[in-house]
């Protein structure tokens, strides 16, 4: 027996050395042809379209290596429509890592990472809320079309091992006229048969300052079949704006139909006309559940905990979106600490409220120690106050 082991570990150890041998050999050879690359621009282009499955232009070629593993990088690459008639990217960089011992198993080409620099992403909502990727059509739940080519190049991206997309500019024109533009973007997103884990960082432009936020999500499914799956995970914004006097949520295109986030918004402002100024939030976090159909969207908060200079917040509620309502039917109930009696005129709906009960108010509410007890708020957000 022992014998029979030893010869067992002698086979395993010769299959090792060859594998290395192999993969360094593979890698001396990439390195040598490497300055002749360009001679074969033509034939990469054709590798990379069939590896991504989208016609590409690419303007220069190297080859590196991380470890034991060949990285092609790839200079202007220009990502394009099927017919060839219109971009749909435009990156600085791309590079493809192969992964040669998954390769060599298969014996066939294994990628074992993409990185894409540098790239500007539009995407377009329109009114019928079909969405637009660079001016192409992307499938949606609500399209019952064959698949576009841009849910192709999405689909195929949730089928490769590693993707760090860095340096990327998103902007999206919503069908209600607004745009949300997106900066400084680093996407890492790492995928499994039927998991995903989503790392994203970036910044927001708002009309005075940029917001950041950090997104760390995971999913489970397969991307872009029945719509976007749900996910789970954490999600920090720092430096927001919450305007208040527009609508409470948009379209929700991108949204999926359930997920679960832990939110954190922190140094952040709440603006609103009722109240007299804007309130400077410390810190605010909150567990969100939701579920969506075509009929209403239900947001279950718990967890709550909303700290400003002088006020804290504590609680949960659900608020429920009837499907074409922009504002929702809430049924909260919050537990309130007021350090300063007096700082309550920053809180209550001022601006829509007599003058004789502002004055009063103001009036009444002069000193006193902690104050502390409940608030329930129910019925629908736009008959408030």
């Amino acid at each position: 027996m022992k014998v029979v082991f030893n010869k067992i570990l002698h086979c395993a150890r010769f299959g090792i050395i060859t594998l290395v041998l192999i993969l360094a050999l593979s890698v001396l050879a990439l390195r040598l042809v490497s300055p002749h690359l360009e001679n074969y621009n033509h034939d990469f282009e054709k590798f990379v379209g069939d590896f991504i499955k989208q016609p590409v232009k690419i303007r220069g070629i190297s080859i590196s290596n991380r470890g034991l593993e060949p990285v092609f990088k790839f200079d202007g690459v220009v990502v394009l429509s099927e017919d060839e008639s219109h971009e749909i990217l435009h990156a600085r960089e791309m590079e493809v890592g192969v992964d040669l011992i998954g390769s060599l198993f298969k014996w066939q080409f294994k990628p074992g990472l993409l990185v894409v620099r540098g790239a500007e992403v539009l995407v377009h909502q329109k009114k019928d809320n079909k969405i637009e990727v660079s001016g192409v059509p992307v499938a949606t739940k609500t399209a019952t079309n064959a698949q576009s080519t841009s849910d192709g190049v999405l689909s195929w991206l949730f089928e490769q091992g590693r993707v760090f997309l860095e340096d990327i500019t998103l902007r999206i024109d919503l069908a209600d006229g607004k745009k949300l533009n997106f900066s400084d973007l680093h996407f890492k997103l790492y995928n499994d048969t039927l998991h995903h884990e989503l790392k994203i960082v970036g910044a927001f432009e708002q009309e005075k300052s940029q917001a950041f936020f950090k997104v760390d999500l995971k999913t489970r499914g397969s991307f872009f079949v029945n719509g976007i799956p749900a996910f789970f995970g954490n999600v920090t914004l720092d430096n927001w704006q919450f305007d208040l006097n527009s609508s409470v949520v948009g379209d929700s295109f991108f949204l999926p139909t359930d997920g679960e986030i832990n939110l954190l918004v922190r140094n952040s402002n709440i603006v609103s006309k009722i109240f007299r100024q804007p309130i400077a939030v410390k810190s605010a976090s909150s567990k969100l559940v939701w579920k969506r159909d075509e009929q209403e969207l239900k947001l279950n908060l718990s967890k709550i905990n909303f700290e400003d200079e002088w006020l804290r917040l504590t609680g949960g509620g659900v608020l429920l979106f009837p499907g074409g309502s922009k504002m929702p039917t809430v049924d909260i109930k919050l537990g309130i600490e007021l350090n300063d009696i007096s700082k309550a005129k920053l809180y209550y709906p001022a601006a829509v409220m007599p003058p004789r009960v502002i004055s009063w108010l103001d009036s009444a509410f002069v000193r006193s120690k902690l104050l502390d007890g409940d608030i329930v708020l129910q019925g629908p957000l736009d008959k408030f106050p």
